[in-house]
């Protein structure tokens, strides 16, 4: 089934993950974090809505971070009730690490995929992803 090799996949990929990240100083959700931040927003609310987690869980998490030195956090002058997050140039370092060793991995995966079979793989996986969403908000709008 589908569903079987799914799980098998996010097994191994978590485990090659576990293995060539275990020398970074941070988890792999704080490094997502990251990564959300630089590509998908700085607002808190649009990063929050983007990982599916709660204000609340975002905003211990970039505290975390902005503690350590890799987000700048700025209220927002019109609405001191929304903040905004970019990443310090720490950061901005550590998310070039992270890029480089997600390179690695994703030619790891591409191994003996044509470019063809490849955009495949990644329009097959979209689809996925979007038949599982529409579900799920189905049920969430019954």
């Amino acid at each position: 089934m589908m569903i079987d090799k799914v799980a098998v996949l996010r097994k191994v990929v978590g485990r090659y993950m576990m293995r060539n990240f275990k020398d970074m100083p941070l988890t792999g959700d704080q490094s997502r974090l990251l990564f959300v931040i630089k590509e998908h927003g700085h607002s808190q609310k649009e990063v929050a809505q983007y990982l599916h987690i709660s204000d609340a869980t975002l905003s211990v998490r970039i505290k975390r971070l902005e503690e350590a030195g890799y987000i700048i956090r700025e209220q927002n002058p019109q609405d001191k009730r929304h903040s905004t997050v970019r990443l310090s140039k720490l950061g901005e370092e550590y998310l070039e690490i992270c890029k480089d060793k997600m390179r690695h991995m994703e030619e790891v995966c591409s191994r003996g995929l044509t470019k063809e079979d490849h955009d495949a793989v990644l329009h097959m996986i979209d689809m996925i992803i979007k038949n599982m969403e529409d579900e799920l908000k189905e049920e969430d709008d019954a």
